[in-house]
């Protein structure tokens, strides 16, 4: 998947990032992203369904 913020970040580039879901839960992994803001030092970022 690719991401990209239009507005709000002093970083606007395109970050590429590898989808899994399992269940009610979605995990992003950096492929590619020369944002440092998006996905956190381990690159990974992990959000729930409620």
């Amino acid at each position: 998947m690719i991401i990209q913020d239009t507005e709000g970040s002093d970083c606007t580039e395109a970050g590429e990032y590898l989808i899994l879901i399992d269940g009610d839960i979605l995990t992003m992994t950096r492929i590619y992203d020369p944002c440092p803001g998006r996905g956190g030092t381990e690159g990974v970022m992990t959000m729930q369904r409620v």
